[in-house]
């Protein structure tokens, strides 16, 4: 069988593709991956798949960049002719099903899409958000009248495309998240210092200047408490979060590539994003043996059990926030359960093997066009 892989950026690829591509390759099937970039191109094609950079931003709102990725990929897909066709993300799953629409029309092909969260357009309001929104709607909901199975990673992001009538119940399934390889994170001792921390991409709906907040009141009551704060500059600068630094409330480390120094030395993860699939994330921390803090919002209260795992908040309920993380200074013996747990529960319900290897048998059982 060929497998087509559309995803966004190589990066993406190599953090979130890796286990499925190399479970399909293992099976001794094909394996196209078409990214927007070929910054890690080496690593992909290293594991045994083919590589084709599409040269896009998956942020650009050019109509002429988009008409030319959607005409490269059609190409791409009448010349590769695949058995299946994997998309990610939301320009994969509009543009590139979009772009598959002729091959899916006249020959055998099966389509997923993997929903893997909504992203700003369904959590901003602005007049710019709700334009977005609106032609990412109309988008949705041409390319999945060709779609034969959509994964969600939470049923509120589930219940919204049949609200909004993108998809139907039949084609929808649910994955419990996209999962991690369990033996990269240390199940290590917590740290004798308490500290806390945070890592994701510097975005106002990740929460960013929530949890600045939270470091700032929780250090006015303790101030050897030290936050950490991880991840790479987006539509929030890091001078716009100076004061913060200057005052020693956040300790911002930039981006990391390997995260698994960065669990080992926290003794709590937090989670003030406002919308997620399933945050990989909290998933990583969970195998390291760290329990996390996170809203009460989708895709996080589905990766947190409350009161087992760690503790789930109300969205933007920062004094609350602050009790918790005091409370579990204070209650070695609590943090240290909630620790334990969380491992075993990323043991249960995370192992990337495990998940791919439903994923993959779910898909082939998909009626052919």
């Amino acid at each position: 069988m060929k497998y087509l892989i559309v995803s966004t950026t190589s990066k993406s690829v190599v953090s979130f593709r890796a286990s499925l591509i190399k479970k399909l390759i293992a099976k001794g099937e094909t394996v196209l991956v078409c990214a927007n970039d070929s910054e890690r191109e080496g690593e992909i094609t290293g594991w045994g798949a083919k590589f084709v950079s599409l040269d896009y931003s998956n942020r650009s709102l050019s109509l002429l960049r988009t008409i030319k990725y959607r005409n490269k990929l059609s190409m791409i897909i009448s010349q590769y002719m695949p058995s299946y066709i994997l998309t990610f993300q939301a320009k994969p799953n509009t543009i590139g099903v979009l772009a598959a629409k002729k091959y899916i029309k006249n020959n055998k092909c099966t389509i997923v899409s993997v929903v893997e969260g909504v992203g700003d357009p369904f959590i901003n309001s602005s007049l710019k958000w709700i334009f977005i929104k609106t032609i990412l709607i109309y988008l949705y909901r041409r390319a999945f009248k060709f779609v034969n199975k959509a994964f969600f990673l939470n049923e509120d992001d589930s219940q919204l495309f049949l609200k909004l009538k993108i998809a139907k119940i039949n084609q929808i399934n649910h994955m419990n998240g996209i999962g991690i390889e369990l033996n990269k994170y240390i199940c290590s001792p917590l740290p004798n210092s308490f500290s806390v921390g945070y890592a994701c991409r510097l975005l106002k709906t990740k929460g960013v200047f929530d949890y600045c907040e939270i470091a700032r009141k929780c250090r006015r009551v303790d101030q050897s408490i030290r936050f950490y704060l991880a991840g790479a500059e987006a539509n929030i600068k890091v001078e716009e979060l100076r004061d913060y630094i200057d005052s020693k409330d956040i300790i911002y480390v930039g981006e990391i590539n390997d995260m698994v120094d960065f669990y080992r030395n926290i003794s709590v993860f937090c989670m003030t994003s406002y919308r997620e699939g399933f945050p990989v994330t909290i998933m990583e921390a969970a195998s390291s043996a760290r329990s996390c803090i996170a809203y009460n919002v989708p895709g996080c209260r589905n990766a947190v059990i409350n009161d087992r795992t760690g503790y789930i908040i109300e969205r933007r309920d920062i004094n609350s926030f602050v009790e918790k993380i005091i409370y579990l200074k204070r209650h070695s013996d609590i943090l240290t359960n909630l620790s334990i747990n969380a491992r075993r529960y990323a043991e249960e319900n995370f192992d990337s093997h495990s998940i791919q290897s439903k994923f993959l048998e779910n898909i082939c059982q998909s009626k052919k066009r």
